[in-house]
């Protein structure tokens, strides 16, 4: 499908005069559909449970809205109806050529990975593909999504053609639904998209197909990334920049005397038998740090050894 560059602003509102339309002409209809979509993007327990907040929430509406617009269905009229070709059909409502163009465009063009590789905050941001070497950065005029995002963000996102009328040049701007990824989320999501390059090419998919089941890992991971547990942190020795594991030993202390008493002539051992005891180490700036710990515990004759083991080496 052949995209015409829009002029500017002729654009404006063109994803919420068609869903204003839409649950205004097919309520129950459009509610179906999000439901549905909802569903295929995250499978696993019921939406009721989602613990979003209000921002949460906003941003999986925008992008759930602009999916329907773009690859979506509604039954309507008697009938399942692609959404996309129902708004620009004879029954549709009332756009503006920019908007309509704007509509098209959110079918024909594709939703892809992106890099971030600079941001200009309340005006605009340039994108690389992930996935496509040879392609030249792309910059974006973004007012809202460049204030939050970051260099080395990685992204899915709609490039769309705006231009400026005959002898004027135009530019490229973000279609509204933006998926950004953190950094912990970013392996699982490319892991997805290249079974997905690599899974169509050996069964020679469509290229619609190909399009859609990434479009459709981009949505899922994304937001499986607002309820997957938070990673545990990883803890380093600040002197060294070693990693910690932190173990725990419980013993039972036969002689607590000669314990005392043995440590008590160690050097690098501090404490008592009321307080308990740290083995210290000096660190590379000068500082005094606990290694190891032995602390009394509450039944008579018990000790607990809490040792910061480094996880490797040392």
């Amino acid at each position: 499908m052949k995209v015409h560059p829009l002029r500017p602003r002729d654009h404006e509102d063109a994803a919420r005069v068609a869903i204003s339309w839409l649950t205004e002409r097919h309520r129950k209809g459009w509610r179906n559909a999000f439901e549905a979509l909802l569903d295929l993007w995250r499978p696993e327990g019921p939406r009721d449970g989602w613990q979003l907040d209000e921002d949460g929430m906003t941003m999986v509406s925008i992008n759930a809205d602009e999916w329907l617009i773009a690859r979506g269905e509604i039954h309507a009229r008697g009938g399942p109806r692609e959404i996309n070709a129902y708004l620009l059909g004879r029954d549709g409502p009332f756009l503006t050529p920019g908007q309509r163009d704007w509509i098209a465009q959110l079918r024909a063009l594709p939703q892809r990975l992106y890099r971030v590789t600079d941001v200009r905050p309340g005006a605009g941001m340039t994108l690389i593909d992930e996935f496509d070497l040879q392609a030249d950065p792309q910059p974006v005029r973004e007012i809202s999504g460049s204030r939050s995002a970051k260099p080395g963000m990685l992204m899915g996102a709609r490039i769309m053609e705006v231009g400026s009328g005959t002898g004027m040049v135009g530019h490229r701007e973000l279609s509204g639904a933006i998926y950004p990824f953190s950094k912990p989320a970013e392996a699982a999501v490319q892991a997805r998209a290249r079974q997905v390059l690599a899974g169509s090419a050996g069964l020679k998919l469509h290229l619609d197909n190909r399009r859609d089941l990434l479009e459709l890992e981009i949505a899922r991971v994304w937001l499986d990334q607002w309820f997957a547990p938070a990673p545990l942190p990883q803890i380093q020795d600040t002197s060294t920049g070693d990693p910690l594991l932190l173990v725990t030993d419980h013993y039972l202390v036969l002689d607590a005397p000669a314990l005392a008493a043995s440590l008590a002539a160690q050097p690098d051992v501090s404490g008592d038998a009321r307080q308990g005891w740290n083995r210290l180490i000096e660190g590379a700036d000068g500082a005094q740090r606990s290694r190891s710990t032995i602390n009394p515990g509450r039944s008579t004759g018990s000790r607990r050894a809490v040792p910061p083991h480094p996880a490797a080496g040392g």
